[in-house]
């Protein structure tokens, strides 16, 4: 699986005729699906937009252009292949003075609103599924910040507990400077409300709960079976559990990318 955010993925490290591997695309795919981007290349327009796929190049995804009636064509029916084995999709029409015409939607974004940087570059397919809306992967930005819902990867997973894992003074302090670098006594709306946001924290009566013991077996390290943990943990070093249990047997399945073979060694 590769990282959007490795060096080769940045803008500044790609190139005219750089183009993402099968797999690739294929994994970029299910990372954009469902997101929401806005275009940038009309000054002044600012639509959003709901991701639905990902598609081909823009200099292989042709549509027919008919006078200012513009129709993206994707549909196995019209499913060529080039001398080379390559395949896209195509097009043909004619327009109101029977001429036909073809273009690709790197050739159209050309004409209209200047070349494209990247061309080899993906489409994605946008706004209503029923509809045939594309845009060149380059004209599309991320919107605002959005909730990602999908699942995350055990290295975000471990990023976002160890973001989260601090002490109790360390925590108190963030929220202090939080706290401060809002300057709520200086805002307007909380005044003309009459609302007042005290930078104090609130103090209020608790316990400590005692930890959960743990029981061992016979023959244990521990002169006493019962046990307690030591810094949020229990030792097993040495120690036999209360009911202890065999595995006598088990398999493994690795269902990784062929590439990825080595990482199993």
């Amino acid at each position: 699986m590769f990282n959007i955010s490795d060096n080769q993925f940045q803008p500044d490290k790609l190139y005219k005729s750089f183009s993402l591997s099968s797999h690739e695309t294929k994994v970029f795919g299910e990372a954009v699906k469902g997101i929401k981007v806005r275009t940038c290349h009309r000054a002044g327009v600012v639509r959003v937009y709901r991701v639905n796929s990902l598609q081909l190049p823009a200099d292989q995804l042709w549509f027919v252009a008919i006078a200012s009636f513009i129709q993206i064509a994707i549909a196995y029916s019209h499913l060529v292949f080039d001398m080379d084995g390559k395949s896209d999709f195509r097009f043909q029409g004619k327009d109101e003075e029977g001429n036909e015409r073809r273009m690709t939607v790197a050739g159209y974004f050309t004409e209209r609103y200047g070349e494209l940087k990247y061309p080899k570059l993906p489409c994605l397919h946008v706004g209503p599924v029923t509809r045939n809306i594309y845009f060149p992967l380059e004209v599309c930005m991320l919107d605002t910040p959005q909730k990602y819902s999908k699942k995350l990867t055990e290295k975000q997973t471990s990023a976002i507990i160890r973001a989260a894992a601090v002490d109790a003074t360390a925590r108190e302090h963030r929220i202090a400077a939080l706290c401060e670098q809002a300057a709520f006594q200086k805002d307007s709306f909380l005044k003309e409300f009459g609302l007042q946001i005290s930078p104090k924290m609130c103090e209020t009566t608790a316990r400590v709960l005692n930890p959960p013991r743990i029981l061992f077996g016979e023959k244990n390290h521990y002169s006493d079976p019962v046990v307690v943990p030591k810094d949020g943990a229990w030792s097993l070093d040495n120690q036999r559990l209360y009911v202890p249990a065999i595995c006598r047997s088990y398999s493994l399945i690795a269902m990784i990318n062929p590439l990825e073979q080595r990482t199993l060694e």
